[in-house]
């Protein structure tokens, strides 16, 4: 069951307080038309009432998604990580993230039927192929954009330091061959909640990537 809470928003930029709707617990499955506002950001945009000010909210939310067996938590930076397994659930693969992009891409992952944890040690080898390509760039981000059927390619934006979105692209049987790979390996039997850059670090200084 959805579940959401009105709370009261200052607004940065009057200082005036507005009321905010915030979802505290998504049931996509029985509440399917707030797919489009999250993809769109809808759910965290606040609007000052009195000088039209909007802004992005980031708060705790918890995804849950029934026929895909998965919990998704969005719990920013500053909230607690001492207590995952509250949010576990028997059958379920939970998810913690910590900002609103990276909780539409894990969101954009399970919907096209992506390891997450396959992605995240791809980005960490797009980062090395991007340093050594342009040596005088800082790459910032790297993030899912979807599947596209029509080129059979996943595709994904970076972000570097200039400022500009760019496009890459992993082929499907590239990517199929990776996930063969990763659940041959020990590293498909951990049961880690937060899937991201630092545990694809710890992975490949674990050797995941070595081939036997």
């Amino acid at each position: 069951m959805t579940e959401t809470a009105v709370v009261n928003i200052c607004c940065p930029a009057c200082v005036e307080t507005g009321q905010f709707t915030q979802y505290k617990k998504i049931d996509i499955n029985k509440n399917p038309e707030l797919r489009e506002k999250i993809f769109s950001r809808d759910i965290f945009k606040f609007k000052c009432p009195e000088c039209g000010e909007e802004i992005l909210v980031a708060y705790s939310t918890i995804y849950f998604d029934e026929e895909n067996n998965s919990v998704i938590c969005l719990l920013p930076e500053e909230a607690s990580t001492e207590d995952f397994n509250k949010f576990r659930l028997d059958g379920y693969s939970l998810r913690i993230v910590r900002t609103i992009n990276n909780f539409i891409e894990k969101i954009a992952m399970l919907e096209d039927g992506i390891d997450d944890r396959v992605i995240e040690l791809y980005k960490l080898l797009f980062e090395e192929q991007f340093e050594e390509q342009y040596p005088q760039s800082e790459l910032l981000d790297v993030f899912y954009a979807g599947r596209n059927t029509i080129d059979d390619k996943l595709h994904f934006f970076f972000i570097a330091d200039n400022n500009e979105n760019c496009e890459t692209t992993l082929g499907l049987d590239t990517y199929r061959n990776l996930y063969e790979h990763f659940i041959s390996t020990k590293f498909a039997d951990d049961d880690f909640a937060e899937i991201n850059s630092d545990w694809a670090l710890d992975a490949i200084s674990g050797g995941v990537l070595e081939i036997n």
